[in-house]
């Protein structure tokens, strides 16, 4: 069996990286140089394979856009090969609909269906906002994919609590992983996250120096760490921020891990970007003010991996 990935478009003009503020193009126009998404939809299919004989949702968020889309190419060499470990935030947050399903600790664990709830998405994915999300990772990773470079994935989740669910996977293996995330609901805790994925990244160098070496061939690998959380971390207790902070710090200091911090607030916080400027290695935040519009975020995150150092 065999997984087809959709080739590049090598006869596309070269597109300069969007900003985070996206531009509309209407529909039939296939002449617009620089394209982003501008609507999200779900589409559902039945999967006649359900083990329980009844017929399954699955979702996929896509992207519409207009016919004969530019191929994004960074202005950065993007040959050099990379492991990649996305976090994604699980907090209550995420598909907390009130203030009320925030109130308690642990908001929106098993998502409730008075406040956490949405129709028409599968019950592991529980509302619309964190499909987004699923659907924004499942896009960066078939774009970093068509990078002419050797690359892994690996996946955390996290919310009171990190897992690392997945490492150093293909693509192919990484969108299963992504698609199959279960929300938990609960707090946020960045520290576990970064902690976690300096580890799996720490480990997939550690391997990949010993099959080179066995090899005899050289293996140079950059460590990459994207960070999707919509708010400032509210664990542990004694101080959530530092701890955070000291993790980002010890990945990139000691670990090399470059670090990307992409950030769905609604409204400006100077005390939040502040936070989250300091975990990146760069002092760049990638924000978006709803999650529908994480797609848009596409083309700068390429141009930022491939820039990375």
């Amino acid at each position: 069996n065999s997984t087809t990935v959709p080739p590049n478009d090598t006869t596309s003009p070269t597109v300069s990286p969007t900003t985070t503020n996206s531009t509309t193009v209407p529909p039939n126009d296939t002449t617009s140089p620089t394209v982003s998404p501008t609507k999200q939809n779900f589409f559902f299919e039945e999967d006649e394979t359900n083990n329980d004989g009844g017929d399954s949702i699955v979702e996929t968020p896509e992207a519409e856009l207009p016919p004969n889309t530019p191929t994004f190419r960074p202005t950065c060499v993007n040959d050099q090969d990379f492991n990649l470990c996305i976090a994604v935030d699980m907090s209550g947050s995420i598909c907390s609909s009130s203030k009320e399903a925030l109130s308690f600790e642990s908001g929106c664990i098993g998502c409730p269906s008075d406040t956490c709830r949405d129709d028409f998405v599968t019950e592991g994915t529980c509302c619309n906002n964190f499909a987004f999300i699923k659907g924004f990772a499942s896009l960066m990773i078939r774009s970093l994919s068509r990078f002419p470079a050797d690359k892994t994935f690996s996946i955390v989740q996290f919310a009171t609590e990190g897992r690392l669910v997945s490492m150093m996977e293909s693509h192919v293996e990484a969108l299963s992983t992504i698609d199959e995330l279960y929300y938990t609901g609960g707090i946020t805790n960045h520290a576990e996250a970064i902690s976690l994925c300096r580890q799996s990244l720490s480990a997939s160098l550690a391997y990949q120096h010993f099959a080179s070496s066995a090899s005899s061939s050289s293996s140079s690998h950059k460590s990459i760490m994207m960070l999707i959380t919509d708010g400032v971390p509210t664990t542990p207790e004694n101080d959530p921020e530092g701890t955070a902070m000291s993790e980002a710090i010890k990945a990139r200091d000691e670990y090399g891990v470059f670090i990307i911090p992409v950030f769905i607030s609604p409204r400006y916080d100077a005390d939040a970007m502040f936070f989250m400027r300091g975990l990146s290695n760069d002092d760049k935040v990638f924000d978006v003010v709803d999650y529908a519009s994480l797609d848009t975020l596409k083309d700068s995150l390429l141009e930022e991996v491939s820039c990375s150092t």
